[in-house]
This record gives C-alpha cells, sequence and structure tokens, in this order.
C-alpha cells in the first residue's frame, strides 16, 4: 500500500515537469522550405513529409527546420538536401553547419529537439 501512495506522489509531482518541458518545445515549429517557400509542417510531420512537398514542386532540393511560434524570430533552416536523399534529418550540427543561420547553439538545440533529434 505504501509503495502504491510513493508511486502515485512521484506520478503527480512529474506532470508539472512534463508540461513545461512541453511548453519550452512548443515555441519552435516545423518548417520546410522549397523554392523560397516557407511551410508550416503538422507537429507530427518528418522529414519525408518536405520531402514530398519538394517532390510536388518539382524541386530539387528542400531544407527542414524551425521558426518560433510567434513568426518573430529567425527561421533556421539545414543546408538543402537533394531530394534523393533518404536521410534527411534536423540535428544541432546539421542546422549550424548551414552558415546562413544566425542563432545560437542553444537555439539549434531546442530545434532539433523540436524534430526529435539533439
Amino acid at each position: 500500500m505504501k509503495s502504491i501512495a510513493i508511486v502515485s506522489i512521484l506520478t503527480v509531482l512529474s506532470v508539472p515537469f512534463t508540461a513545461t518541458r512541453a511548453t519550452a518545445d512548443d515555441d519552435y515549429k516545423k518548417i520546410c522550405w522549397v523554392n523560397e517557400n516557407l511551410r508550416v509542417l503538422d507537429d507530427d510531420a518528418d522529414a519525408n513529409s518536405c520531402r514530398a512537398i519538394a517532390v510536388d514542386s518539382q524541386a530539387q532540393e528542400y531544407q527542414i527546420g524551425c521558426r518560433d511560434s510567434e513568426n518573430k524570430g529567425p527561421i533556421i533552416v539545414t543546408a538543402p538536401f537533394n531530394i534523393n536523399d533518404k536521410a534527411a534529418t534536423v540535428t544541432s550540427s546539421k542546422l549550424a553547419a548551414n552558415t546562413q543561420n544566425t542563432t545560437t547553439p542553444g537555439q539549434f538545440a531546442k530545434c532539433a529537439k523540436v524534430w526529435g533529434r539533439r
């Protein structure tokens, strides 16, 4: 009985931390950049969602990244991926490698986290 009470208390205490983390990640939205057109993606979208947009647009390249939810901050994107690249991912290092990005390492990490990466 005592262990059930302890588990219940720990579960209740972990809920605020989960909510706080989700709020911090909500600062960024996933985006797809194709032919100078920016498109906000659904939260559950992946790199293939952006690749499909590029294929539909008959583009040869696409970029994936983030934008803040209020559209006030910088757009953070990877270097261009070729539509034939099957391994497109968003990581902090790929965002930092794009010299057009003028943000901080913390912002790169936050964007990569939205995509489920580090």
